[in-house]
């Protein structure tokens, strides 16, 4: 496959010829976080809950404003990757692969044991009502992360570096900026495929209905499976992997959804090639 002929929109007049390097991206999502931690110690002060909506929302929302706004004003602009038409065929593989992914790939992180804190910190977060999380997880980190990791970031990357550096530099970041390993193992091969859509499409909105429909799946359904497999609500908090068929149901998800978005991918843009825009 020769991604190395693949390239995106080029920076827009009054934008820095030379994009964000890894660098400049590194140093943007440190004070990224500097904003998150002092927008939640603000919130503690303020008399708000850690695990509250609020702390959980607000802070999100700072702090991705401020990547955004910042990465934009580095020559970052995103307005073609983000209005770019998609074909609507892409959409059916896009879920099914994603419904898969959310299945197997914590399996995968879960072979590497979660300290206890950690799960009761996750258990908490869950306990805050399915709302905030939904519109964290569903929306927020979606929208705001796809189009800074896959639209600011890649896009500067691949003006400096090759196809293949840029798409794993970017998901490398991608998958640090979760602060845990855990996520991380999930975050990384997730940023490589949201990287590759964006080049082989165009757009970031693959990659942003993708990113929902993980996280939300992880989230919701499949507990909402569980539940219709017999599982109580201790029994699933006491399990360490998924039953065999969930198990069986998400690796087949993930194989057929892979193979259908690549072969719908070769269809509108022809094998290993992407659009290219001026």
């Amino acid at each position: 496959m020769q991604l190395e002929e693949q390239t995106l929109p080029a920076p827009e007049a009054g934008h820095r010829d030379e994009g964000m390097g890894i660098a400049q991206a590194l140093s943007l999502l440190l004070l990224g976080l500097l904003v998150d931690l002092v927008t939640r110690i603000l919130l503690l002060a303020c008399g708000f809950r850690f695990y509250s909506a609020p702390s959980m929302v607000v802070p999100q929302v700072l702090m991705w404003a401020f990547l955004l706004w910042f990465g934009v004003k580095m020559g970052g602009s995103v307005r073609r990757l983000a209005t770019a038409s998609v074909s609507p065929r892409l959409l059916a593989p896009v879920i099914v692969a994603s419904l898969g992914a959310a299945i197997v790939l914590p399996q995968i992180a879960g072979l590497l044991p979660m300290p206890d804190r950690l799960v009761e910190s996750m258990r908490k977060l869950k306990e805050i009502g399915s709302l905030p999380l939904a519109l964290s997880l569903g929306l927020i980190a979606p929208v705001a992360e796809e189009t800074f990791f896959r639209g600011i970031v890649l896009r500067g990357f691949l003006a400096r570096y090759s196809v293949r550096k840029a798409i794993w530099a970017s998901a490398i970041l991608f998958a640090t900026v979760h602060l845990n390993p855990w996520q991380a193992i999930i975050a990384l091969p997730m940023g490589g495929a949201y990287a590759y859509m964006v080049i082989r499409t165009g757009s970031i909105w693959p990659g942003i209905v993708s990113h929902a429909v993980v996280n939300l799946a992880h989230n919701f359904l499949t507990p909402s499976m569980l539940t219709w497999l017999g599982y109580t609500p201790d029994d699933i908090e006491k399990l360490t992997f998924l039953p065999y068929p969930m198990l069986v149901f998400g690796v087949a998800a993930l194989v057929t959804g892979g193979i259908w978005l690549k072969r719908e991918l070769d269809r509108q843009s022809g094998p290993g090639t992407a659009p290219v825009t001026s």
